[in-house]
C-alpha cells in the first residue's frame, strides 16, 4: 500500500508544477490580447 501512495503523491506534485508553469503564460497572453485590442481601437 505504501508504494501505491507514493505514486499518487508524485503525480499530485507533477500536476501542481504544470499548473504553476501554465499560469504565468496564460496571464501574459491575456495582457497581450488586451494591449492588441487597445491598439486596434486607437488605429480606427
Amino acid at each position: 500500500m505504501s508504494q501505491g501512495e507514493n505514486e499518487v503523491d508524485s503525480f499530485h506534485i507533477d500536476t501542481k508544477k504544470h499548473t504553476l508553469h501554465v499560469g504565468p503564460i496564460d496571464i501574459n497572453t491575456s495582457l497581450t490580447s488586451l494591449t492588441t485590442a487597445g491598439v486596434s481601437l486607437d488605429n480606427i
